[in-house]
């Protein structure tokens, strides 16, 4: 398990967990539902990214024969799948199946923003202490009193 997967919370290690247990899921489960929002958000964006640019655009495609057509409907179900089509979750099957790598990139990058709104959260609660604490005169030996309090 990557450092920022391990580090961003128990949504992320379980996405996590879920993948090597061969499946991605689109719907958290109940006690996670305060996050289903930011992960939609990450799969329909930096996930759709993800899998457009290792699967390219259907043009890429126009081939009958069965070893393009099994490309292209991979492909169609990913996107389907990260575009919020489908709710079904994303069966993986084996450290070689690249539907595993991007899975593995799309919890990562959740992750990585999942740890960047924690760093923001606490940068600005701590901001927010030091604002209370001098507006009730807890910041510091100034001296000096606030008007009315003498």
């Amino acid at each position: 398990m990557p450092k920022v997967v391990a580090e961003s919370g128990e949504v992320a290690r379980f996405l996590w967990s879920q993948i090597q247990d061969g499946g991605l899921h689109r719907e958290l489960p109940l006690m996670y539902a305060d996050n289903q929002h930011a992960w939609n958000s990450v799969l329909s964006t930096e996930g759709f990214d993800l899998v457009y640019s290792y699967y390219g655009s259907r043009r890429k495609y126009r081939r009958k024969d069965s070893a393009t057509q099994a490309a292209l409907q991979a492909r169609n179900h990913f996107i389907n799948f990260v575009e919020g089509r489908t709710s079904n979750p994303m069966p993986l099957e084996g450290d070689s199946d690249p539907h595993k790598w991007i899975s593995e990139q799309i919890v990562e990058r959740f992750a990585r923003k999942q740890k960047e709104q924690q760093n923001y959260i606490a940068l600005v609660s701590g901001a927010r202490r030091r604002i209370w604490g001098k507006e009730l005169g807890l910041g510091g030996s100034s001296g000096k009193r606030r008007p009315g309090h003498g």
